[in-house]
């Protein structure tokens, strides 16, 4: 992956220019704030670089501000709006704002961010090289912009709504702390880079909603130990998974091979002798002499969730027993899980609000039911431990 920084370096040089054309009758300030109105009734922030922002640690924006007797309702945030505020630390965004332009916190120290209901898109580089240490995505926003949380080297946590329907690349990459994500059934395709180099992520979601798997998506995440990738996966692209030194169990739920050609080191780094191949029941021998699947020594055969009620459209249902958890991803946020074996005695009775993961602990080899009830409605299904 090739990080262009000259192109966000010479961002806030241009809007410099730009905000020197601009008529001073055209902004004021409120508050500390800058504002560009943009309207009779709406103004936008701006960064006015003839003033200086260092004493600034924490930001509210508020939906409307007044000058000179004209109320004015806030609409949007420039690009770079942020961008040189070295010490803030903390933004809070009205509802009224619908708008944030790319790159408006690029570089700084921020570490908590309250988006606006309102909010539709995560824009380019929204976040690029922050502080940021966890993030609230509100259920309005439909796409996350490429390279938006790209080097947040602090970012814990991200909460993605159904809402969000595409992903760019390099969204989340060398966020190093990041330990798992879920992407939602909304999603149907992961981006090139989009993991890249996020060393501490161990755990993965895949929806069954999904259907291809960019290039080097997830390079040299060293600590993912397991992954399911749902049937619905038709493309991999060259070394997704290069690197990935850690992993030890890849459920592969799709009956015919994913073709690779020779050349793009798809497992590259993997340890394929110590990594089992779980593929499904009848599909070995396909798997043993396809292309780079061929190269682990242990492929095992397992039968994927059958699911009593495809109508719900539930997400693929496995056991990890490598983490002992029983990883799901449900059609709502708040759900009640049981699991019974074949002789009705029960495992589990939990309530998971996040509706991904459920330590279970070891579970002796056998069929178990699993049921899901969420708001959304429920379903059951059937996971083999093997």
């Amino acid at each position: 992956m090739r990080i262009s920084w000259y192109k966000y370096l010479i961002g806030p040089f241009l809007l410099l220019l730009v905000a020197s054309a601009v008529p001073a009758a055209s902004t004021f300030m409120v508050g500390g704030i800058s504002y560009r109105i943009t309207s009779n009734a709406t103004v936008s922030v701006y960064h006015d670089y003839n003033q200086n922002y260092d004493t600034i640690r924490v930001l509210t924006i508020p939906s409307t501000v007044t000058n000179r007797g004209v109320t004015y309702t806030v609409t949007s945030i420039d690009p770079y709006s942020f961008s040189s505020m070295n010490n803030l630390k903390r933004v809070e965004i009205a509802s009224t704002v619908t708008s944030i332009g790319n790159a408006a916190f690029f570089g700084t120290n921020i570490k908590e961010v309250i988006l606006p209901a309102s909010l539709t898109t995560i824009g380019d580089s929204l976040f690029y090289a922050t502080n940021l240490q966890s993030i609230v995505i509100p259920p309005s926003v439909t796409s996350i912009g490429k390279e938006s949380f790209n080097f947040c080297r602090s970012l814990i946590t991200v909460e993605i709504p159904s809402s969000v329907t595409s992903i760019g690349k390099d969204a989340f990459s060398c966020c190093e702390e990041l330990t798992s994500i879920t992407i939602p059934s909304s999603v149907t395709s992961i981006k090139s880079s989009t993991f890249f180099r996020c060393t501490n992520l161990k755990r993965v979601i895949l929806p069954t909603s999904l259907t291809s798997i960019g290039a080097f998506a997830f390079v040299e995440c060293t600590s993912l130990d397991s992954l399911c990738i749902p049937a619905s996966v038709t493309l991999i692209q060259e070394g997704a998974f290069f690197g990935c030194t850690d992993l030890k169990r890849m459920y592969m739920c799709r009956s015919s091979p994913v073709p690779f050609k020779p050349d793009m080191f798809v497992f590259e780094g993997v340890d394929t002798d110590n990594c089992t191949l779980f593929v499904p029941a009848g599909s070995k021998e396909y798997y043993a002499t396809a292309e780079q699947w061929k190269n682990f020594s242990s492929i095992v055969e397992f039968t994927p969730p059958v699911i009593d009620r495809p109508e719900m459209n539930p997400s693929t249902v496995f056991y990890d027993s490598y983490t002992g958890t029983l990883q799901f991803n449900g059609s709502g946020k708040r759900a009640f899980v049981s699991v019974y074996d074949t002789k009705g005695v029960v495992w589990l009775n939990q309530t998971s609000m996040n509706s991904d993961a459920i330590l279970v602990g070891a579970l002796p080899k056998s069929i178990y039911v699993v049921k899901v009830s969420t708001e959304a409605g429920s379903f059951t299904t059937k996971v083999l431990v093997q």
